[in-house]
């Protein structure tokens, strides 16, 4: 529906749909870069921090991010979550409504590089 109405998003743009039956009030869309595309970081570094805004926008308190482009679009776990530490910790002085980002994983090996990644950056 958006996309009829609207084009598609670009890589990094987002676009707020109703949550449907989730327990949730919106679901944020973002697209992501395909691994390997010119300015891929940058592109993934946008839709994340795009992101974060717009759930401070909507003055959320909470929002919840996958992995953003690690699935098929291929971006290694270790790099997008050094890019997502990056955004969340650039993105945290411009938000005054979010107070909490979550981080969705899928399976034992993607949480362990986050954790790693988040621990060699923020700390214990």
């Amino acid at each position: 529906e958006y996309v009829r109405k609207h084009g598609p998003l670009p890589v990094g743009g987002v676009a707020v749909t109703t949550a449907g039956k989730l327990k949730a009030k919106y679901v944020i869309h973002t697209v992501g870069p395909k691994h390997g595309d010119i300015d891929g970081d940058r592109k993934l570094y946008s839709a994340i921090k795009n992101s974060i805004l717009k759930a401070d926008e909507l003055k959320l308190s909470d929002v919840a991010l996958p992995a953003i482009s690690t699935g098929v679009y291929g971006y290694p776990l270790e790099r997008c979550a050094e890019i997502m530490v990056e955004a969340i910790r650039d993105v945290s002085v411009e938000i005054s409504n979010l107070k909490r980002v979550v981080i969705c994983l899928y399976g034992e090996d993607a949480y362990g590089v986050f954790r790693d990644v988040f621990n060699r950056h923020l700390g214990k």
